[in-house]
């Protein structure tokens, strides 16, 4: 049984990033009816900025620590423990500002965290997570389509750079489906969105030869 875990970074209660999301989980499901799902909304969730002794705390959980400081590993080990339970990840992530949400930038604060999803060897840094397939589905007003093949868009800076932050703690298996224009008109917004169909239909496809249990 393949599970399946939905991060919703958007604070919206009705956001179209989390639609396009539910629109793939409900696809992938179709395929692999056994596939279970948690979901994980974070405007839901109490993520606070981290302070000074929080960060000393995350990182090293030596001393004496006060009730903030024990909420946010709390917090932080509950975060790290649904990414490494899930077989994948599904991300609903809004292109903000060219890159992520605020509250998809202060998650990452909680979950990429020294000695429970990377570490450092002689030859640097390592990923400590299990790589699983990530599946990321951005929304975008505006069209931030490259111009040519296998290259980026210059003002996405979402694409690599959650890529490398992933990346950094293991979870190498990133896809990205956009879905560009939304802001930009009815036309604009319906090529986009059957644009992100179709790639959607192509990553399901894909996944469920390999995650989907054998008939």
């Amino acid at each position: 049984m393949t599970h399946i875990y939905v991060l919703e970074t958007s604070p919206k209660d009705t956001a179209l990033s989390s639609e396009l999301a539910s629109l793939f989980v409900t696809g992938f499901q179709q395929l692999d009816k056994t596939a279970s799902v948690t979901r994980r909304r974070l405007r839901e969730t109490a993520l606070t900025s981290l302070d000074e002794g929080d960060i000393a705390a995350l990182r090293t959980q030596d001393g004496a620590m006060n009730a903030q400081q024990e909420a946010a590993i709390a917090l932080s080990d509950e975060l790290i423990s649904e990414l490494d339970k899930a077989d994948m990840i599904v991300i609903a992530a809004p292109f903000h500002n060219f890159t992520m949400t605020a509250l998809m930038r202060q998650w990452l604060d909680y979950v990429v965290r020294p000695g429970k999803s990377f570490g450092y060897s002689a030859v640097g840094p390592k990923g400590l997570l299990q790589d699983k397939p990530v599946v990321i589905l951005s929304t975008r007003g505006g069209n931030y389509r490259s111009s040519e093949e296998d290259s980026l868009h210059p003002a996405d800076f979402q694409t690599s750079y959650l890529r490398h932050i992933f990346g950094f703690m293991g979870l190498h298996s990133v896809s990205f489906i956009a879905a560009n224009g939304m802001d930009m008109g009815p036309e604009a917004r319906e090529a986009g969105l059957t644009e992100a169909q179709a790639e959607i239909d192509k990553v399901i496809s894909a996944l469920s030869h390999h995650l989907a249990p054998a008939a």
